[in-house]
């Protein structure tokens, strides 16, 4: 067997098989799809960035991995998922970021927080991941609601 280029003297590993392989077939002749792994990404006005590391397992969302957000001009963040019910994913993060106030900019603490739900389509029988709600709050500024939009889906290759 060649995998990646190499040659057939080699012994794959269990990692390249599973990367390469669609399906497992197990000892006993059940047939196992792998889970396809995909980054996603979305936008929203602001410049804020969201990044979802994903695993789907035949069209269905089998399990949001990671989640980062990145904050305009800012580093990227690590979110945490805090609370899944019924389809709901709550996740979260913290940062400090520049605002200006009265003409003055200054640091401030802000509180990402984002509620996603993750249906399953009944006209096609596939996963989708929508928002409920998204929003910045910060102590000294408030509420912004966030306004993420689809920007692309792309493959994890490694």
């Amino acid at each position: 067997m060649i995998l990646d280029g190499q040659s057939n003297t080699q012994t794959p590993s269990l990692r390249a098989l599973f990367d390469v392989t669609e399906r497992i077939v197990c000892s006993d002749g059940e047939i196992v799809p792998q889970p396809a792994r995909e980054i996603i990404t979305f936008t929203e006005s602001g410049g804020h960035k969201l990044t979802l590391n994903v695993n789907w397992q035949g069209g269905i969302l089998l399990e949001i991995t990671s989640a980062s957000f990145t904050p305009n001009g800012q580093d990227t963040i690590d979110m945490y998922i805090t609370g899944v019910s019924g389809g709901l994913m709550n996740i979260s993060c913290t940062f400090v970021g520049n605002a200006e106030k009265e003409g003055e900019i200054f640091k401030t603490e802000y509180s990402v927080q984002i509620q996603l739900n993750r249906s399953v389509n009944g006209n096609s029988g596939y996963s989708e991941i929508t928002f409920e709600y998204a929003y910045l709050y910060s102590e000294s500024m408030g509420n912004a609601d966030l306004s993420f939009t689809f920007v692309s889906r792309v493959p994890d290759v490694g």
